[in-house]
């Protein structure tokens, strides 16, 4: 400390400090450094909420409608026999402890169908869990990016955040499913659209077949993108269960069976309950899958619940429809030299599908099948390609979906093709019914046949990862009652959409309020003229875009938040 210099009043002054003045220059910038840094606040804090109101906005979901692609409340099971890793939706509103019994999708594909046949305990044909279910996992957390009109609008197949039309308090998600100024039609779990300036007339109702035989029908496709983060799937060899057998029991029953031109269904085959079938004979074969073990059905394992009714459990989940849109894939790895050939097929809607490799070269193919072995194919594209060579694994994936047809060998698209139908006729090749566009009801869920499926091959090969998995099917009826959902019927309950108007359905389908159940909306929302189940552009808030962050998994007692499932929506 120095004294204060001549003229000055005495007191102490800070060390280091050059004077009087410098110290009032320090107490007016400490309160402009007050003054700035609470601006900046102020400023982040606006910034935020403007961030929030027009940019990106956080949410959670609540609930399964769009299960499995977005998973609201739900408990989570994990097979000790297959590895499989499934949710399902909570079976007590509370969240209390429930005894539950649940089944191991990758041991059946349709647990409703599996239950009313009541097996008897000592051979249920899959892999049944019994647990006390203590504590439910909470929905996802997502990331919407909010719609701005001409820069950024909604897209067929968004997953998209709207207000719901009946309580616009109450914030819904689900896909984006049709367009303003058009006509939706569900049929046999696709959508066809086609252009609509103003509502059908009576002449047009009065038609055969309804508005459904009007010009102008297109099934809308979804992108790639979408369609690979919808399949579903039904089963993979890679989760074959480890000990199939119990008490002398072999419980498993896989859904692959061999045909082979000796009538030896086992002729040549090794494993084929295991995880690498293996096809040690030079000759051809064949794999059909198992249509009456294994139906191609749109069941949820999210929605498999059930009631005590007596010592056993009756069965509460949705209907489940015959499914034709399938993916069939696999890991090629010829034992014995290149592959010589291989054919993916699947049959459906009374036509044949199939991919070939064979010398060097693919192509798809189709023909109907009412003309038997006998009915030319015709060839929709074909291409050259390297075929699968020995002492490696070559990935090839056939799918049949949204009335298109891919070949993916190696990772890489080698074939494509589309054939068109109109939902006449998408209706009667898939009910094997006449459309009877007067009829008040539509055909119940088990007149829509599955896909038959089937992969045939020559030379010796091993089969990794051989899997089956199944598209996105939007129901047509409500419930059991056969009565037609909106969109469903070519008379009854249109699905008209007029400007800035939308149409949504969740991807769980069977378990999903969306634009096909709607009832009518709220008043101010009826002001803006939007007829029931339909959702005004004033009510879309965005698309959703990423899982930020999933339920929380627990280790013992310790909280582990689920980072490996972060992830794009698509």
């Amino acid at each position: 400390m120095r004294q204060a210099e001549p003229g000055m009043a005495p007191g102490l002054v800070c060390g280091g400090c050059a004077g009087p003045l410098s110290c009032v220059m320090a107490q007016e910038d400490s309160r402009f450094s007050i003054r700035e840094t609470f601006s900046s606040i102020i400023i982040a804090f606006a910034m935020a909420f403007v961030f929030r109101a027009f940019v990106i906005e956080a949410f959670v979901i609540p609930t399964g409608s769009m299960a499995p692609t977005l998973l609201g409340q739900h408990m989570e099971f994990v097979s000790d026999q297959t590895g499989a890793r499934w949710q399902v939706g909570p079976w007590a509103e509370d969240g209390t402890a429930v005894r539950v019994t649940v089944h191991d999708p990758m041991t059946m594909s349709d647990a409703a169908a599996l239950v009313r046949a009541a097996p008897s305990s000592a051979r249920k044909p899959a892999y049944q869990i019994d647990r006390d279910v203590q504590r439910l996992r909470s929905g996802d957390r997502i990331l919407v990016l909010k719609y701005l009109p001409v820069v950024f609008e909604p897209k067929r197949f968004d997953v998209v955040v709207f207000k719901n039309p009946t309580n616009p308090k109450e914030n819904y998600i689900k896909r984006l499913t049709g367009l303003p100024n058009e006509q939706l039609a569900i049929v046999d779990g696709d959508v066809f659209t086609r252009p609509a300036d103003a509502p059908p007339t009576d002449a047009d109702l009065d038609r055969p077949g309804g508005t459904w035989s009007m010009a102008g029908w297109k099934i809308a496709r979804k992108p790639e993108e979408a369609q690979r983060a919808v399949w579903m799937p039904v089963h993979d060899t890679a989760r074959a269960p480890l000990r199939p057998v119990r008490d002398g029991f072999n419980w498993y029953n896989p859904p692959w069976k061999a045909r082979s031109d000796t009538g030896d269904p086992l002729a040549g085959w090794e494993g084929l309950d295991g995880q690498t079938p293996t096809h040690t004979s030079a000759g051809t074969t064949r794999l059909v899958w198992d249509t009456q073990a294994w139906p191609i059905v749109d069941y949820y394992p999210y929605n498999e619940r059930y009631r005590r009714s007596g010592d056993s459990l009756a069965p509460i989940m949705p209907p489940t429809f015959g499914v034709g849109d399938v993916r069939l894939r696999v890991g090629v790895e010829p034992i014995d030299g290149d592959l010589k050939a291989l054919a993916l097929q699947v049959e459906t809607r009374a036509h044949a599908f199939r991919a070939v490799l064979e010398g060097g070269k693919v192509r798809i193919e189709m023909r109907p099948l009412d003309g038997g072995d006998h009915a030319g194919w015709l060839v929709l594209d074909e291409s050259t390609i390297r075929m699968p060579r020995a002492n490696g694994v070559t990935d090839v994936e056939f799918w049949h979906a949204d009335q298109a047809l891919w070949l993916f060998v190696g990772g890489k698209r080698v074939a494509y093709a589309e054939y068109d139908w109109g939902p006449v006729e998408r209706f009667e090749f898939a009910s094997g019914q006449p459309l009877d566009a007067q009829a008040p009801i539509t055909p119940p869920p088990n007149a829509y046949a599955p896909a038959q499926p089937s992969l045939s091959l020559t030379g010796k090969v091993r089969l990794h990862r051989l899997g089956l998995d199944r598209d996105l099917y939007y129901q047509t009826t409500r419930g059991d009652s056969q009565l037609p959902v909106r969109g469903g019927h070519p008379t009854l309950e249109l699905a008209y959409l007029g400007p800035e108007q939308y149409f949504v359905c969740g991807d769980n389908s069977a378990s999903s309020q969306d634009s096909r159940l709607l009832g009518d909306p709220s008043g101010w929302v009826r002001d803006m003229d939007a007829p029931p189940g339909i959702v005004p552009a004033e009510l879309m808030l965005g698309r959703a875009f990423f899982v930020y962050f999933p339920a929380v998994e627990r280790v013992g007692r310790l909280p582990v938040p689920g980072f490996g499932r972060l992830r794009f929506i698509w």
